[in-house]
């Protein structure tokens, strides 16, 4: 899956620059973003043929949804799966006509040695210091206050290779599940956000970026601590497993 994000402020700044949008000094800048805490991530959409950044919640809410189903609705909606986004009532209409791009320059992941060790890494692009990852979005105006709430989900499909190595999950069965986020390809990230995409080109989007493409290192047990503050710069670090025991896959 997909719930840790790498957003810092100087490639959201490049970013703008290169969809020529206006940028803003938002809440969207991380070193590490986890979902679970419903950050701000920053996002660049496409209104009436003119790319904007959006300052989107992390975990989709849909604007059906009722205040007292929030909090259980939002545990489930940080990530969309390819094989479901266009079936399920929190995603199929946003899918097919809210789509963003989530500007990032890494994603975190965890590789399961033991039940009780897991080891954290960070995943980029060989050739890239930024990148998209295929998002969609929806706002929600809540009943009372007329507040509206915008936010995203992160599509994820079946792992790549080098992804299966890192993100070895097994789903209720104890079967392999490894997932890994929709990374778009340069040339077609503006395509994504073509307002007139039928289902069938949507589809084509939804595959694994090829392995060759990415670079991964392990990172310190910062990345997955829930006691100390991981959103500093040094979580990014290359961190020598070997020297307490452990052999990775990666």
């Amino acid at each position: 899956m997909c719930y840790k994000v790498s957003t810092p402020k100087k490639y959201l700044a490049e970013a703008a620059y290169q969809y020529a949008v206006p940028y803003e000094d938002w809440n969207s800048s991380h070193e590490l973003a986890n979902g679970f805490a419903h950050p701000h991530l920053p996002a660049i959409v496409k209104h009436n043929d003119e790319f904007r950044f959006i300052d989107f919640e992390f975990s989709l809410l849909p604007k059906w949804c009722t205040p007292d189903k929030i909090a259980v609705l939002r545990q489930g909606t940080l990530n969309a799966k390819s094989e479901t986004v266009f079936d399920l009532p929190s995603f199929r209409t946003s899918i097919l006509s809210k789509r963003c791009l989530i500007i990032v320059d890494g994603i975190y992941e965890s590789h399961t040695l033991n039940k009780s060790t897991k080891i954290p890494y960070l995943i980029g692009l060989k050739d890239r210091d930024i990148f998209a990852l295929a998002g969609i979005w929806d706002a929600w105006k809540h009943p009372e206050t007329g507040v509206i709430t915008r936010s995203c989900s992160i599509l994820t499909t079946i792992a790549n290779p080098l992804m299966a190595r890192i993100h070895n999950k097994v789903d209720k069965e104890g079967k392999p599940d490894p997932r890994m986020p929709v990374i778009l390809p340069p040339e077609l990230e503006k395509e994504w956000l073509d307002t007139n995409l039928k289902r069938e080109d949507i589809i084509q989007f939804l595959k694994p970026y090829p392995e060759e493409l990415l670079k991964a290192h392990p990172v310190s047990k910062l990345a997955n601590s829930v006691k100390e503050n991981p959103n500093v710069p040094e979580v990014k670090l290359v961190y020598d497993y070997q020297k307490e025991g452990y052999v990775l896959p990666v």
